[in-house]
């Protein structure tokens, strides 16, 4: 019987490099009384205590590898990788599979890639972590407890509800012609899908996986952003040049701010104060202040910037330039450009990993993912096993696959 998510582990790893030694697991936060079974290293043991120990094999008593707890996986965090050069009482932490999900234009469909070791993904049956969704996916929005992926597809005017657990699509849902972003309230209970071809958003009950609400905002909307207080979605209007906001109490337009020429994503800080704002033709960014819902800066940045996303601790936005093939990374206090990051051809997504250490930035013309360090702001590896013309990128929570 799997246990309830989140809960973590960690293990010690005896001996040295040359000399056969053990590993002892502790699990966490576990429940009392309920079996846990672990695979390390093609062993397997099943316990309901809070430790156990395996013992290593003569030729890897200094290699640590990831451990699999009731199907869900841990990888060893620390500086060595995978190997450790002396291991006397070293202690390891683990941390569960944490991923990221990638839309694949041209492939029609999306992978699923492990940022904790940068791989592409397999499902608990060993298969394939790519999975088949509609026409041309665009966005990606994963559901906070990790066992949804929303996937809208622009040229089936469906969003595809994939099941994590089983890496499969279970459900199509119908809505306006040629959704683009996605955005899920932090309750949880609702979806934002912006139609670019229909000028609307589509509001869909996650509980009942349909539309509940249509709502009428501005020319070609492609991004939104929800408030962290889950009470306003602004939506970037690129056809009109403007932001709607929307209150999600009665699902109506209660603002419409005007920004630069063919503003694509939105993006809000974490305080809640503030909506960054990409305009696609100016080569800007319009901040807006979400008290007063007008715009109180605009930045230049990069060539045809088409998304955005901002640091957990809310101190830098980091924009993905399609045009230029970089990424600008604006501080929030004093609203300008502190560095610029060359990555792939034609970048299109962004994401920051939860914890603020890494971006993750999809270059779709040549596709491949771009990891920048958020510490250096320099990219410190690519991944390149994407399909074809990677395009939005989101992160699941700790445990997804629980």
């Amino acid at each position: 019987q799997p246990f309830p998510c989140p809960y973590s582990l960690s293990g010690t790893a005896k001996g040295t490099s040359t000399t056969p030694a053990y590993n002892t697991f502790t699990a966490y936060n576990l429940p009392g009384n309920v079996p846990w079974t672990v695979v390390y290293a093609g062993m397997n043991q099943t316990t309901s205590a809070s430790s156990m120990t395996f013992v290593s094999l003569p030729n890897s008593a200094w290699q640590i590898y990831p451990v699999t707890v009731n199907g869900v996986t841990y990888y060893p965090i620390y500086a060595a990788g995978n190997n450790i050069s002396a291991g006397y009482n070293l202690e390891v932490d683990f941390i569960p599979m944490r991923n990221l999900w990638v839309s694949n234009n041209a492939a029609n469909n999306v992978s699923m890639i492990y940022y904790s070791n940068n791989t592409l993904a397999k499902n608990s049956s060993g298969g394939t972590g790519l999975v088949a969704v509609g026409i041309q996916p665009q966005g990606v929005a994963v559901t906070s407890n990790g066992q949804y992926v929303y996937v809208t597809n622009g040229g089936s005017g469906t969003v595809s509800v994939v099941s994590t657990s089983n890496h499969s699509t279970f459900k199509s849902i119908s809505v306006g012609t040629n959704p683009g972003g996605v955005a899920i309230t932090p309750n949880g209970q609702y979806m934002y899908v912006a139609n670019y071809g229909s000028a609307s958003v589509s509001v869909i009950s996650t509980s009942s996986n349909s539309v509940v609400s249509t709502i009428s905002v501005g020319t070609n909307p492609q991004g939104l952003a929800i408030t962290p207080n889950g009470l306003y979605a602004y939506v970037a209007n690129q056809g009109s040049a403007s932001v709607s906001v929307i209150s999600t109490a009665t699902n109506s337009v209660v603002s419409t701010i005007a920004v630069g020429s063919a503003p694509v994503p939105v993006a809000i800080t974490p305080n809640g104060l503030y909506a960054y704002v990409a305009n696609y033709v100016s080569n800007t960014v319009s901040v807006i202040s979400t008290a007063t819902n007008s715009v109180v800066s605009t930045i230049p940045v990069g060539t045809t910037p088409i998304d955005v996303v901002i640091t957990p601790n809310g101190q830098y936005v980091y924009v993905a330039n399609y045009g230029s093939a970089s990424v600008s990374v604006i501080s929030t206090s004093s609203n300008s450009v502190v560095s610029t990051i060359p990555v792939g051809t034609n970048p299109n997504g962004v994401v920051i990993t939860p914890n603020g250490l890494y971006a993750y930035v999809a270059n779709r013309a040549n596709a491949t993912i771009s990891v920048i360090s958020i510490s250096s702001n320099s990219v410190v590896t690519t991944i390149t096993s994407t399909p074809s013309h990677p395009c939005d990128i989101n992160y699941g929570p700790s445990g997804s696959m629980c």
